[in-house]
C-alpha cells in the first residue's frame, strides 16, 4: 500500500452540490432556491439520505496489482493516526485480486479523534459511502457487499423520502 495524490490513487470523488443556494455574506442556506435547476426538476422525486460524516475523504485504488491510498484532492493530505490505521486495516492484495478482474476505486471517509471535530466518532477508522468500478458507479447494495468483504462498515442509511418530506 502506497499514499499517492491525485488521479494516480483513482478517480477523485466528483462534487456533489447542495440542494439550495447559499447567502455569500452569511454563508446560510436559502431555503426553496435551488442551486441547480436540475436539483429543483427532482424535488419531489424519492430522496435517499445517508448519514454525513465529518472526517476526511479517502480513495482506496486497487490497480489490478498495488493498493493506492488518496485523499480527495491532488493535494490533500492524509493525517499521519488515519494513514498508520489504514496500513494495518486494508485488507491484502489477496484480497482484492480474488475480488475485482480490474481497477475498483473504494470511497470513503476517515474519521475519529485528530480528524476534523471526529473524536465525537471514537477512535479512527475509516468508512465506505461509494464505489467505482471502471466507469461505472455501483447500486447501495453492491457497495454494502463490498465494504463487508474488504472488512469496512457503510455510511448508514436514513432512509428515502422527496427533498420536502
Amino acid at each position: 500500500m502506497s499514499g499517492v495524490a491525485g488521479e494516480a490513487a483513482g478517480p477523485i470523488y466528483p462534487k456533489i452540490n447542495t440542494c439550495w443556494k447559499r447567502n455569500r455574506e452569511t454563508n446560510k442556506v436559502m431555503l426553496g432556491e435551488f442551486s441547480m435547476e436540475e436539483l429543483e426538476y427532482l424535488q419531489h422525486n424519492a430522496w435517499q439520505w445517508y448519514e454525513k460524516i465529518d472526517g476526511t475523504n479517502i480513495r482506496l485504488h486497487w490497480t489490478g496489482d498495488s493498493i493506492l491510498v488518496g485523499g480527495r484532492t491532488d493535494n490533500a493530505q492524509i493525517p499521519a493516526p488515519l494513514f498508520a490505521w489504514l496500513q494495518t486495516h486494508i485488507p491484502a492484495k489477496q484480497v482484492w485480486d480474488e475480488m475485482f478482474d480490474g481497477p475498483v476505486t473504494v470511497y470513503g471517509e476517515g474519521y475519529g479523534a485528530g480528524i476534523q471535530k471526529g473524536s465525537l466518532y471514537g477512535p479512527v477508522s475509516f468508512i465506505v459511502f461509494d464505489v467505482r468500478i471502471e466507469n461505472y458507479w455501483l447500486k447501495w447494495p453492491d457497495v454494502e457487499e463490498i465494504a463487508a468483504k474488504l472488512g469496512f462498515a457503510t455510511v448508514p442509511f436514513l432512509g428515502e423520502s422527496s427533498l420536502h418530506e
